[in-house]
Protein backbone atom coordinates (compact mmCIF):
# COMPACT_ATOMS: atom_id res chain seq x y z
CA UNK A 1 0.00 0.00 0.00
CA UNK A 2 1.43 3.52 -0.95
CA UNK A 3 2.00 6.00 1.67
CA UNK A 4 0.17 9.22 1.50
CA UNK A 5 1.88 12.11 0.29
CA UNK A 6 1.54 15.65 1.81
CA UNK A 7 -0.36 18.12 -0.83
CA UNK A 8 0.25 21.32 -0.64
CA UNK A 9 -2.68 22.30 1.30
CA UNK A 10 -1.34 19.77 3.75
CA UNK A 11 2.04 21.37 3.71
CA UNK A 12 0.47 24.77 4.72
CA UNK A 13 -1.48 23.72 7.54
CA UNK A 14 1.68 22.16 9.07
CA UNK A 15 3.81 25.51 8.10
CA UNK A 16 0.69 27.08 10.11
CA UNK A 17 0.70 24.92 13.11
CA UNK A 18 4.39 25.35 13.46
CA UNK A 19 4.44 29.06 13.17
CA UNK A 20 1.89 29.41 16.01
CA UNK A 21 3.94 26.34 18.35
CA UNK A 22 4.01 26.82 21.70
CA UNK A 23 6.31 24.72 24.02
CA UNK A 24 8.82 22.00 23.10
CA UNK A 25 9.08 20.93 19.57
CA UNK A 26 10.49 17.82 18.65
CA UNK A 27 9.49 16.17 15.12
CA UNK A 28 8.12 13.35 17.31
CA UNK A 29 5.80 15.82 18.76
CA UNK A 30 5.07 17.09 15.17
CA UNK A 31 4.63 14.00 13.39
CA UNK A 32 1.67 13.04 16.11
CA UNK A 33 0.29 16.79 15.86
CA UNK A 34 0.15 16.22 11.39
CA UNK A 35 -1.26 12.62 12.42
CA UNK A 36 -4.29 13.99 14.44
CA UNK A 37 -4.63 17.11 12.17
CA UNK A 38 -5.03 15.77 8.79
CA UNK A 39 -6.01 11.99 10.00
CA UNK A 40 -3.29 10.16 8.13
CA UNK A 41 0.41 9.09 9.68
CA UNK A 42 3.59 10.77 8.47
CA UNK A 43 6.84 9.83 9.28
CA UNK A 44 9.75 12.70 10.13
CA UNK A 45 11.55 12.32 6.67
CA UNK A 46 8.66 12.54 4.69
CA UNK A 47 7.82 15.63 6.60
CA UNK A 48 11.30 16.65 6.53
CA UNK A 49 11.72 16.20 2.37
CA UNK A 50 9.78 19.85 2.01
CA UNK A 51 11.60 23.03 2.08
CA UNK A 52 8.77 24.97 3.16
CA UNK A 53 8.39 22.35 5.77
CA UNK A 54 12.00 21.99 7.13
CA UNK A 55 11.89 25.80 7.13
CA UNK A 56 9.40 26.49 9.19
CA UNK A 57 10.19 23.69 11.73
CA UNK A 58 14.09 25.08 11.90
CA UNK A 59 12.62 29.04 12.81
CA UNK A 60 10.10 27.47 15.41
CA UNK A 61 12.82 25.33 16.95
CA UNK A 62 14.93 28.57 16.96
CA UNK A 63 11.92 30.22 18.57
CA UNK A 64 11.75 27.71 21.43
CA UNK A 65 15.05 27.62 22.24
CA UNK A 66 14.80 31.53 22.70
CA UNK A 67 11.53 31.49 24.93
CA UNK A 68 9.69 33.48 22.42
CA UNK A 69 7.29 31.36 22.25
CA UNK A 70 5.82 31.42 25.63
CA UNK A 71 2.64 33.23 26.43
CA UNK A 72 2.56 35.87 28.82
CA UNK A 73 2.53 34.57 32.35
CA UNK A 74 2.31 38.46 33.59
CA UNK A 75 -1.14 38.72 35.99
CA UNK A 76 -0.98 42.40 34.80
CA UNK A 77 -1.74 41.78 31.61
CA UNK A 78 -5.69 40.79 30.40
CA UNK A 79 -6.54 37.74 28.44
CA UNK A 80 -6.94 39.93 25.29
CA UNK A 81 -3.89 41.55 25.32
CA UNK A 82 -2.00 37.89 26.02
CA UNK A 83 -4.63 36.89 22.98
CA UNK A 84 -3.17 40.10 20.78
CA UNK A 85 0.34 39.42 21.81
CA UNK A 86 0.23 35.78 20.92
CA UNK A 87 -1.17 36.65 17.74
CA UNK A 88 1.61 39.00 16.99
CA UNK A 89 4.27 36.42 17.80
CA UNK A 90 2.38 33.89 15.19
CA UNK A 91 2.30 36.53 12.67
CA UNK A 92 6.16 37.24 13.27
CA UNK A 93 7.01 33.79 13.14
CA UNK A 94 4.94 33.42 9.52
CA UNK A 95 7.16 36.37 8.86
CA UNK A 96 10.15 34.89 9.34
CA UNK A 97 8.70 31.84 7.43
CA UNK A 98 8.05 33.87 3.97
CA UNK A 99 11.26 35.61 4.24
CA UNK A 100 12.97 32.46 4.14
CA UNK A 101 11.06 31.30 1.36
CA UNK A 102 11.72 34.81 -0.75
CA UNK A 103 15.31 34.27 -0.18
CA UNK A 104 15.49 30.67 -1.23
CA UNK A 105 13.50 32.34 -4.63
CA UNK A 106 16.10 34.56 -5.16
CA UNK A 107 18.92 32.29 -5.01
CA UNK A 108 17.05 30.47 -7.34
CA UNK A 109 16.89 33.05 -9.57
CA UNK A 110 20.32 34.26 -9.47
CA UNK A 111 21.49 30.49 -10.42
CA UNK A 112 19.01 30.86 -13.44
CA UNK A 113 20.21 34.71 -14.27
CA UNK A 114 23.54 32.81 -14.33
CA UNK A 115 22.64 29.87 -16.84
CA UNK A 116 20.83 32.34 -19.25
CA UNK A 117 23.70 34.72 -19.78
CA UNK A 118 25.99 31.61 -20.18
CA UNK A 119 23.87 30.19 -22.77
CA UNK A 120 23.09 33.90 -24.40
CA UNK A 121 19.79 33.46 -23.62
CA UNK A 122 18.34 37.42 -23.34
CA UNK A 123 15.62 38.96 -21.29
CA UNK A 124 13.44 39.05 -24.40
CA UNK A 125 13.99 35.57 -24.76
CA UNK A 126 12.87 35.15 -21.09
CA UNK A 127 10.05 37.26 -20.94
CA UNK A 128 8.12 36.03 -24.40
CA UNK A 129 4.54 34.69 -23.99
CA UNK A 130 3.70 31.37 -23.60
CA UNK A 131 2.01 29.64 -26.80
CA UNK A 132 -1.38 29.37 -26.65
CA UNK A 133 -3.10 26.64 -26.17
CA UNK A 134 -5.18 24.74 -29.14
CA UNK A 135 -7.53 22.91 -26.81
CA UNK A 136 -9.63 20.89 -29.47
CA UNK A 137 -6.87 20.02 -31.66
CA UNK A 138 -7.45 16.64 -31.92
CA UNK A 139 -10.82 16.97 -32.23
CA UNK A 140 -10.33 18.88 -35.54
CA UNK A 141 -8.63 15.87 -36.90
Amino acid sequence: MPKPKLSPNDIDQIVNQLTSWRGKLTWDLLVDKVTAALGRPYSRQALDAHDDVKIAFDLAKKRVREGKSASPASPDISPELATALDRVETLRAEVAVLKQQRDGFLETFAVWLYNARNRGITERDLNQLLPAVERHRSAKK
